[in-house]
């Protein structure tokens, strides 16, 4: 406790002593009376006595000489009392009044300390029943308490939720691996994704997707034990600290209670909303490294749970880190891709089974890595898609066809037309129609020639905007097919609903057509069920003579596949086509 602090409270605590009759009569009236009196009470006392002191000293002088007889004061003696009783007053004032001000400074002094330096002040708490200045000192040190707990609740939890946020989660986590560390007890940690939150935000607004938040932090409190720590880390991510000993047994179950406690529809602003749960699990020691490393783990099997799907949990395996830090190197080398010129096309020929001749081809996107070499296409086109760059990279696919086709058209090879995939994701860009037309436009191609391929899961997305897409491009010219119909979501509705010209049988029933019982039924019914709605038919993936005779006596209208030529460069292709404009193809006679 500083000095001056020391001789206030001295001096405080010495009135309450004469205030409670420990100095005699007078002592203790005037020990009463300072005692009783306010904190400016006495530091105007305090003044008066530095102003009193010089007419006590004359007066004093003054009886002295009275005292001894003197006839007259002399005027000299008068000046010099009071000089000294002046000095000694002004003396005595400001050391009482310093003693007297000593809460105000220091209180200043610690808030201004605190502000600055974020130290917590210790003010004394004993002295708030003296006099204001003690109440000073005692409310200012409770106030900075309360408002450091604030800061730190802040600081540690999340606004939204209630729940404790990344930085304390970290910091339990820390704690609990080093505890695990001492007595090889493990503790398991799960990461939780909501999965279709982002749509619900949208739907909902700022302050619904808020309260959702808010819906899934208090399910899952009802989930995981009082030992547990549940936080949130981030957006729609949840973390979950199970204590040990965590079993895979045991975090297995809780996974599986988290993911089916968040299935069930939540009762948002009136409205119910459905969402789900991707979940990725770590165990310590089991997974080596830290909290920044766990963390990482558990994150890397919660994408390939949300990769596979979503609504599910996975626990963290070192071959998951392995596709996780391939992924991102092909993600990274991907972004250069296109610029670098590393990306071409392959067209696969279409056989028209009627003729026999080439009907068209399909444009299929390669990529040759520098490193690497060819990169399948089930390795970078997720890898496009999740990351957007399936758009820009679908532009060039588009226009890079179109330049093919009026590259042939200006070498004199018969016309053949050409199809292109699209992705969800070029369809969800308000574009893609002008982009098309000026794919065609620039390049002088007759729409007739350009087939567009979307999937079943795309005509889901979104119906209505998906249907005047479709509708706008059809318009242009442009023929669409449904990309490996029977795979999806199959849909009489879809194919009366959408203009779609063509649909393309999955290799995965061809391939069993001519073995399988189910598979050949498929096949039959799916054909007949284009023909009736006047649509054409395209087979993919027809390998063998045998699988070719049978969608020849079923009148498929036109197959693809390794029978009749596998994905070539462009120069191949138009020596397809060259060949063309001389007598039909053998193949299909002989079939």
């Amino acid at each position: 406790m500083p000095a001056s602090l020391r001789t206030y409270a001295a001096l405080a605590r010495a009135a309450r002593r004469l205030g409670a009759g420990r100095g005699g009569p007078w002592l203790s009236w005037a020990g009463a009376v300072a005692g009783r009196a306010s904190y400016r009470a006495k530091l105007m006392t305090a003044a008066a006595l530095g102003a009193a002191a010089p007419v006590a000293a004359v007066g004093a002088y003054l009886a002295y000489e009275r005292y001894v007889e003197c006839d007259v004061a002399s005027a000299a003696g008068a000046f010099g009392a009071a000089a000294v009783g002046g000095v000694a007053g002004a003396a005595g004032a400001a050391w009482l009044v310093g003693a007297l001000l000593a809460p105000v400074t220091l209180t200043a002094a610690a808030l201004r300390t605190y502000l600055t330096r974020y130290a917590k002040p210790a003010l004394p708490l004993d002295l708030a029943d003296v006099d204001e200045g003690g109440a000073l000192m005692a409310d200012a040190q409770h106030a900075v308490d309360r408002l450091d707990e604030i800061v730190v609740h802040v600081a540690t939890y999340d606004r939204v939720t209630g729940l404790p946020n990344r930085t304390l989660f970290r910091d339990r986590l820390r704690q609990a691996v080093a505890q695990s560390r001492r007595d090889g007890r493990p503790v398991g940690v799960l990461v939780v994704d909501l999965d279709g939150f982002q749509a619900a935000n949208l739907s909902l607004g700022h302050a619904g997707g808020d309260a959702l938040l808010a819906a899934v932090a208090q399910r899952l409190q009802g989930v995981v034990r009082d030992a547990d720590a549940l936080a949130r880390l981030d957006g729609d991510e949840y973390a979950i600290l199970s204590a040990g000993p965590a079993t895979v047994e045991g975090l297995d179950a809780l996974a599986r209670r988290v993911v089916d406690v968040l299935r069930r529809p939540f009762a948002v602003l009136g409205r119910e909303v459905t969402v789900g749960a991707s979940i990725g699990i770590t165990i310590c020691p089991n997974d080596p490294g830290g909290v920044d490393e766990l963390l990482g783990n558990a994150t890397t099997a919660l994408y390939d749970v949300q990769r596979a799907g979503g609504n599910a949990h996975r626990f963290y395996s070192a071959d998951l880190n392995a596709r996780l830090h391939l992924r991102m190197a092909l993600e990274a080398d991907l972004r250069h891709a296109l610029d670098r010129g590393q990306l071409f096309l392959h067209y696969q020929p279409k056989i028209d089974v009627a003729t026999g001749r080439v009907r068209g081809f399909e444009a299929l996107l390669r990529w040759r890595h520098p490193q690497r070499g060819l990169v399948s296409p089930v390795e970078f086109i997720p890898i496009a898609e999740s990351t957007g760059l399936i758009v820009p990279i679908g532009e060039w696919v588009l226009r890079s066809a179109c330049a093919q086709l009026a590259a042939w058209r200006a070498a004199g090879l018969p016309p053949a037309a050409v199809a292109v995939n699209l992705s969800a994701r070029q369809f969800k860009t308000d574009d893609l129609v002008a982009t098309v037309h000026a794919a065609l436009a620039d390049h002088g191609v007759a729409p007739a020639l350009l087939e567009l391929e979307v999937t079943e899961s795309l005509l889901m997305d979104d119906t209505a905007h998906t249907a005047a897409v479709l509708q706008a491009l059809r318009a242009e010219g442009v023929s669409i097919s449904l990309d490996d119909f029977g795979t999806g979501y199959s849909s009489l509705g879809y194919l009366k609903r959408f203009p779609i010209d063509c649909i393309k049988l999955d290799k995965s029933f061809v391939r069993d057509a001519v073995t399988d019982r189910q598979s050949a039924a498929i096949t039959e019914a799916i054909i007949a069920l284009g023909h009736s709605l006047g649509l054409s038919v395209v087979a993919e993936g027809v390998e063998t003579p045998e699988q070719l005779a049978y969608l020849a006596e079923r009148a498929c209208d036109v197959v693809q596949g390794f029978l009749f030529g596998r994905p070539m460069p462009a120069e191949a292709a138009a020596e397809v086509l060259r060949a063309e404009a001389g007598l039909p193809q053998p193949w299909l006679r002989a079939a």
